[in-house]
């Protein structure tokens, strides 16, 4: 209650007395008492009709009005205006800001907006707020990403009841965050440390998703055209997007695949690309390299005819990260550098796309761990993460800490596996997200050990088993195996853990040995499988 009353009133001294009397009355703070219409209606009677032209106009906006916009609304130069507006100034009515070098225009308090707004007709407020929408989208072309214009550009054109641009500039906008919170790398398109303010947490994805999905319902009901399925293809790739993420495989793939095929039917060559990326993400959590493979081509195929340069890059390192899947490490760096010089050709590319950049020597990384290299591959690690870090994006930080920690690990350097565990369990505090989740815990189970914090093992071992059954990954639950049968080879000589152990690992060593394998032989992950053989050995 208080919040909203000095939002209503903005600390005036007056407001405050008569909203203070309207709550003394019981009557409704939503509404202008007529003591206060009359004193605003005072100070607008002297207006000149010009100026009434340009207050009718700025209160359309909920903030700030750039006197540019103004200025193209009445058809008139900047110039003309502004003796008009300098006679609103003087009624402090109306007050200027500078702002990026540019002049704007703002009431001296929201309720002179809020009574002007009032005493307009409906049909002058739709017009002039879908003339408003229309201005900014043609300024929006210099700046294809700009949040700020997409909020005001959904304001204008859902009070203009245009509800296909509504729905285009919700989607536009939605997208930018559910980019941001589904893909693992995703593009970059503004200035640092802003990026962890664009993550949704699940809830609000399903919110937010739900209520696009009843306004593109009712838009398709009322017409149907290029643009509506432009709009449905955009909702079905952010839809299947979210729930290959959550680990809805089922549902996920089959909503991207109806996307695809859509998409192909129009021509619609670029959102084709992007669900294709969809099911070869899908196929990454799965480790079915037969069809990874095969979208990978299908993607390519289309990169390569449309001279689509960046996408081009996006899905080299893709194949690069198949053909290290493969066992095919030498090809797989051969890729990934051929990645890494396309993203790098130019400063914007290499701004745009640093976490893909970042995400190549990951996988570089890998291939070094993969050979035994392990001190070359903490390098690789550690250059990624300091770009993530640099550019404020802790999600793909939280994935190169777990790589790097599980290096640590194989070294035997517990204290540095310790801090990069922290490091990203920390991170999936704040996100939600599951994909490498279950090795850091896993992991931190075995550190615990360490540290004889048998209770907190379990915990972790636990969580680690939940979140690699949720993710449906063979690496993931392989790996959980790993760890469980390392713990079981110890529960013989240590009768504490053993105590706390017992019940939840029931079978001997090798059984989960051969479980592990069994999960890791799937994912190709010869590496691991050869960890989990020479545990076999000594057992």
């Amino acid at each position: 209650m208080a919040n909203k009353i000095y939002s209503e009133t903005e600390g005036n001294l007056f407001f405050l007395t008569e909203y203070m009397n309207i709550i003394k009355s019981n009557g409704n703070i939503n509404l202008m008492s007529s003591k206060m219409q009359d004193i605003l209606r005072s100070r607008y009677l002297d207006v000149s009709e010009e100026g009434r032209k340009i207050l009718n106009i700025c209160s359309m906006f909920f903030d700030e009005v750039p006197l540019n916009i103004l200025a193209s609304i009445i058809d008139k130069d900047e110039l003309e205006i502004i003796d008009v507006v300098e006679e609103l100034e003087n009624k402090f009515i109306l007050k200027e800001i500078l702002n990026d070098d540019n002049i704007n225009l703002k009431f001296t308090h929201q309720k002179f907006r809020e009574f002007i707004y009032s005493n307009q007709s409906m049909a002058r407020k739709k017009i002039l707020h879908n003339k408003i929408g229309e201005l900014l989208e043609r300024n929006l072309l210099k700046d294809k990403n700009n949040l700020n214009t997409y909020y005001k550009l959904i304001y204008h054109f859902s009070n203009s009841n245009n509800r296909i641009k509504e729905l285009t500039y919700r989607m536009k906008n939605l997208n930018i965050y559910l980019s941001f919170s589904h893909e693992l790398f995703p593009v970059l398109h503004y200035g640092e440390n802003k990026y962890n303010d664009f993550y949704f947490s699940d809830e609000k994805t399903l919110k937010s998703l739900e209520k696009v999905e009843k306004l593109l319902n009712k838009v398709e009901n009322q017409s149907r055209s290029k643009e509506t399925v432009d709009l449905e293809i955009t909702f079905l790739l952010m839809k299947g997007r979210y729930l290959i993420k959550i680990g809805e495989y089922e549902n996920g793939t089959s909503i991207i695949k109806n996307m695809i095929d859509k998409a192909l039917n129009i021509d619609a060559l670029s959102y084709a690309i992007e669900g294709y990326k969809q099911m070869i993400y899908y196929c990454i959590q799965t480790y079915n390299v037969e069809n990874m493979i095969m979208y990978i081509n299908l993607a390519l195929s289309i990169a390569k005819e449309q001279n689509y340069e960046d996408e081009k890059a996006i899905i080299l390192k893709l194949k690069a990260l198949y053909n290290n899947m493969c066992g095919n490490y030498k090809e797989a760096e051969k890729l990934l550098n051929e990645s890494i010089n396309i993203f790098t050709r130019n400063t914007i590319t290499s701004d745009k796309y640093v976490l893909n950049i970042a995400a190549c020597y990951n996988y570089i990384g890998e291939i070094r761990r993969h050979s035994l290299e392990f001190s070359k591959a903490i390098c690789y690690y550690d250059k990624a993460i300091k770009i993530c870090e640099g550019k404020g994006v802790m999600s793909s930080t939280a994935i190169f800490s777990i790589n790097a920690g599980e290096t640590a690990f194989d070294m035997g350097n517990y204290a540095a596996a310790n801090e990069y565990f922290k490091r990203s369990l920390n991170i999936y505090k704040h996100f939600d997200l599951v994909w490498g989740r279950s090795i850091a815990e896993a992991f931190m189970a075995l550190l615990k050990i360490n540290e004889k914090d048998y209770t907190k093992a379990l915990s972790y071992l636990k969580d680690a088993h939940t979140h690699s059954e949720m993710l449906k990954s063979p690496h993931e639950i392989g790996l959980v195996y790993r760890v469980k049968a390392k713990i079981s080879t110890q529960l013989k000589e240590n009768k504490k853990l053993n105590s706390i152990f017992k019940e939840y690992l029931p079978k001997d060593a090798k059984t989960y040995c051969d479980m592990g394998i069994a999960y890791l032989k799937k994912s190709l992950d010869n590496y691991e499988i050869g960890v989990l053989m020479k545990l076999e050995e000594k057992i």
